[in-house]
């Protein structure tokens, strides 16, 4: 059947169709029973519409159907059904056709979307008022030519479930933004309020900028990684830092002229052995003396908000 389709359309590959035999089987389908009358009018209008010219309008059912009607009524019951028999396949074939085929007349799929649209928020109305589930669904147009407007249906208390949702997501986000500028601001304030002043504070390249000018290294840095408190994902972090710049265990220190001397020796070794590999890698640790006396601190106060 698929290769049939195929063959017959082939507006799409040989595996949309047999994919859409597959799932058409799981879809509800209702078969309408369609009168004589039914088949007899679509005959009726097709074999008068068969001698338009093309680029004409064909005539419509409203004004057919009273010549159409008056034929009718001088059939009788057995002439109708031999009539209309031979039709019905036909008839049933163009129902099915104009069911599934694509829509090309933007009012045929306005309406038809409107429609099914009503249909869907009734059962989702239904639904909630047998199990109390929540329900939101969005409707937008998929072509910008099409008429219909976006549309939003949902249960009560569904809205109050995503408003909370989002605003315990935002509150959380803005919280952490504001623990990353307050130690941020802390860190700044400790490096100007030092005898040295710096003019600024750089996290990447600390040993260029600030080191290797000032003579300034971070004493008791609590983590592994060197960086801008901006970077730091993890709640826990901050509040390390917040607890341990106020307190003066973590802080500022200028180097004497001998630590300096000192401290340049051991940059100038380890350039020349990184010179000697093959692949050479940046130094990104900075001036940062961690001490054994902080791990047993307790870090766990949290931020005052």
């Amino acid at each position: 059947m698929a290769k049939d389709l195929h063959q017959r359309f082939g507006k799409h590959k040989l595996a949309y169709y047999q994919r859409e035999i597959l799932q058409f089987s799981r879809l509800k389908s209702l078969k309408c029973t369609f009168s004589h009358w039914s088949i007899y009018q679509w005959a009726e209008i097709k074999c008068m519409n068969a001698n338009v010219p093309t680029g004409k309008r064909h005539k419509v059912v409203t004004k057919l159907s009273p010549l159409i009607t008056a034929n009718w009524t001088k059939l009788s019951e057995a002439e109708k059904v031999a009539a209309t028999n031979p039709l019905t396949e036909a008839f049933n074939d163009a129902h099915e056709d104009k069911v599934f085929s694509p829509h090309n007349v933007m009012l045929s799929s306005f309406q038809d979307t409107n429609k099914t649209l009503k249909s869907i928020q009734t059962e989702f109305q239904r639904l909630h008022a047998w199990t109390s589930n929540l329900i939101i669904m969005i409707v937008c147009c998929g072509n910008v030519s099409q008429y219909n407007q976006p549309v939003a249906f949902r249960t009560p208390q569904a809205k109050d479930f995503i408003d909370l949702a989002f605003g315990l997501a935002k509150t959380k986000g803005k919280l952490m933004a504001e623990k990353k500028t307050a130690v941020g601001q802390l860190i700044y304030a400790k490096l100007v309020a030092a005898p040295f002043k710096s003019p600024c504070m750089y996290y990447v390249n600390f040993n260029d900028h600030i080191t290797a000018k000032y003579g300034i290294i971070v004493e008791h840095w609590p983590l592994s990684q060197f960086c801008s408190p901006t970077e730091f994902s993890a709640n826990h972090d901050l509040i390390t830092l917040h607890n341990l710049w106020p307190a003066d265990t973590t802080f500022f220190q200028k180097m004497s002229d001998q630590e300096f001397e000192q401290w340049e020796t051991e940059c100038t070794t380890k350039h020349q052995q990184q010179a000697t590999k093959t692949v050479t890698e940046p130094i990104t640790t900075p001036s940062v003396l961690p001490s054994s006396n902080i791990s047993g601190m307790d870090v766990n106060n949290t931020l005052a908000q």
